[in-house]
């Protein structure tokens, strides 16, 4: 890139920084970004993930940090990256100030009820991720849906588990982690079903 000079934009120098992340190059990513003059919500979204995945969620909050200094908007895809972190640091406090900035932002919350379900169940509020997708008007998908039941599960919430479970026509996934509960509450019967 640097010899065709295609170098010198912002799309070329997300997609590269992208391309050193998902080869684990953490400091060739962020020499990308540190040379880019001008950096847009998809350049700082690159970083975010570049971070989740080398495994270093607190510099995430970091960033997040830096793009409200920057007065970048957050993307659906930004709060999205930011909940993974705090479910990943069992931050509950920050995730539910993402979740209070979701809405005040006026995020479309159908993109996001699976973040915040995760998020909720990953640091055990199982009931804060009830609300979520109860509280949601119209239509859930079947993502959502099979991350309240897994998220039940995991948190020995299997009666919930199981009356998210009858809301949809079951799924490979939703059917393999009801198995998982009923097999770790020894229920043959149920399991059958």
């Amino acid at each position: 890139m640097i010899r065709t000079g295609a170098d010198s934009g912002t799309v070329p120098k997300t997609a590269l920084l992208d391309m050193y992340s998902r080869h684990g190059s953490l400091e060739d990513s962020l020499k990308v970004f540190d040379e880019m003059l001008h950096r847009d919500v998809v350049a700082w979204n690159a970083l975010l993930s570049c971070f989740l995945r080398c495994g270093k969620p607190s510099e995430v909050i970091s960033v997040l940090r830096e793009m409200g200094r920057e007065n970048v908007e957050f993307s659906e895809f930004t709060l999205c990256s930011v909940l993974k972190c705090c479910a990943s640091l069992k931050a509950l406090e920050l995730g539910r100030q993402v979740h209070g900035l979701v809405v005040c932002l006026g995020r479309d919350l159908v993109v996001l009820s699976t973040a915040l379900i995760d998020f909720y169940c990953s640091v055990g509020c199982v009931d804060h991720a009830l609300n979520v997708f109860y509280g949601l008007k119209g239509w859930k998908d079947d993502t959502m849906h099979n991350a309240l039941v897994s998220g039940c599960i995991k948190n020995g919430r299997y009666g919930e588990a199981f009356k998210v479970m009858g809301l949809v026509k079951p799924n490979v996934v939703v059917l393999t982690s009801v198995m998982g509960c009923c097999s770790e509450k020894l229920d043959l019967l149920t399991g059958k079903q």
